[in-house]
């Protein structure tokens, strides 16, 4: 059993032994933000985990960011951060900060996040923490 303790958030996902493992989470902004803002194109976005893996395996942990229209409609492209593949951790063990930073999408009145792990070795390779 591979124990690992992050001291970067307050959550930390690591995965199991699977061929893949996701979560999502919507979050509703029109409780949250002034929908002029986001209408206007001056509301900015900063999107940020902390992404790893172990030694030199390249386990593939992303989270994308997904903004969604009032009919539930994607708006755009969405934002990808990660992965941290080992080549990008000096193939060790370690979580290394990755960040997108922009605008909202005009009319966005919501947004998802979904984060993937999908395992490309042997052994479970992939975490993350949160900011």
């Amino acid at each position: 059993m591979f124990s690992f303790s992050s001291t970067r958030g307050a959550c930390y996902f690591y995965g199991q032994i699977s061929n893949s493992t996701s979560m999502w989470q919507p979050i509703d902004l029109t409780n949250k933000v002034n929908s002029v803002l986001i209408d206007n194109g001056t509301l900015r976005f900063n999107f940020s985990a902390w992404l790893g893996g172990t030694d030199n395996q390249d386990g593939c942990a992303s989270v994308f960011l997904t903004f969604v229209s009032q009919t539930s409609q994607m708006i755009g492209s969405y934002i990808r951060i990660g992965p941290a593949l080992a080549t990008n951790r000096g193939n060790i063990t370690s979580l290394i900060f990755e960040q997108a930073n922009g605008f909202v999408s005009v009319g966005t009145r919501s947004m998802t996040l979904l984060v993937t792990m999908a395992l490309l070795m042997t052994s479970p390779s992939f975490c993350i923490s949160n900011q």
